[in-house]
């Protein structure tokens, strides 16, 4: 990490049932994120970050979305919460525009 001077690693779940804390009474596959989740604390980096991408997507997991924000309401408590990010609609098509013209025909 040194060599190719990376400072900060960000880890992706798909889905927000890396949020879970295990009491809960459906964690979805806390296998997955918990091995995510140690693989991302043993780099050695100023910055770690995990960031969730497609809120209820993992509902057919039994993930509880009430829990989801329960957790979420936690974190932010203890200012572990720096915030969400949702893309509406007018913006992916004015990026989706901006692309198409800038890629050659």
């Amino acid at each position: 990490m040194r060599r190719l001077d990376i400072d900060a690693v960000v880890l992706v779940d798909g889905g927000t049932d890396i949020l879970m804390r295990g009491n809960e009474s459906d964690v979805g596959t806390p296998e997955e994120d918990m091995t995510s989740l140690a693989a991302v604390a043993g780099v050695e980096v100023p910055v770690r970050l995990v960031t969730c991408a497609g809120f209820g997507i993992d509902a057919y997991h039994g993930v509880c979305h009430a829990h989801v924000r329960e957790n979420l309401a936690a974190l932010d408590r203890d200012g572990a919460y720096p915030g969400a990010l949702t893309v509406i609609e007018w913006f992916r098509q004015d990026v989706e525009r901006r692309a198409r013209r800038s890629i050659p025909h």
